[in-house]
């Protein structure tokens, strides 16, 4: 009696997980977290009043600081992932392009929070010597206005992305 193996090619498939799969749990978690933040957490410190503690701004930075940095290294895996969906031929042929200019919206837009947007909004609160609270200014609400923009359009691309990669991981059955 003879034991059959499965090739290796069979048998390193078993338990994994696709480049689909894996960019929707990404993306559902960077959605999530997204919506935490935004809807949870701001909101929640500014309702305790920590919005007129002078450390605010010091806290904000840190906390907006790891944040964008988490959204930097998921933008890049994002991008790979749909970039290595693309050479797969797993996306449709009208969609390619739109998918990897979504990717890079996410990536630009991470970017943008990362090195201008977050310095850009901590340098107009925060006081040299830590002493005085400063207040907020027409430059800090036009500052928070790019944000929400910004922050309408990476969670609409990131619905988009979703949607997407949902079909490429979960296709329906033509009847």
């Amino acid at each position: 009696m003879q034991i059959q193996f499965p090739q290796s090619s069979q048998f390193s498939r078993v338990g994994q997980l696709s480049w689909a799969q894996n960019l929707l749990f990404l993306l559902l978690g960077w959605l999530g977290a997204t919506l935490v933040l935004d809807l949870v957490v701001m909101p929640s410190l500014y309702l305790t009043g920590m919005m007129t503690s002078t450390d605010f701004a010091g806290a904000g930075y840190v906390l907006f600081g790891i944040f964008n940095h988490a959204e930097i290294l998921a933008g890049a895996v994002v991008l790979t992932g749909l970039l290595a969906l693309m050479s797969e031929g797993a996306l449709q042929a009208y969609s390619r392009a739109a998918t990897v200019i979504q990717g890079l919206t996410l990536m630009t837009i991470a970017l943008f929070y990362t090195y201008c947007l977050t310095p850009a909004m901590s340098a107009l609160v925060l006081s040299i010597d830590g002493s005085q609270l400063v207040e907020v200014t027409h430059a800090m609400n036009i500052l928070q206005a790019e944000y929400w923009g910004l922050e309408v359009i990476k969670l609409t691309v990131l619905v988009l992305l979703i949607r997407r990669l949902s079909t490429v991981t979960f296709p329906i059955a033509k009847q």
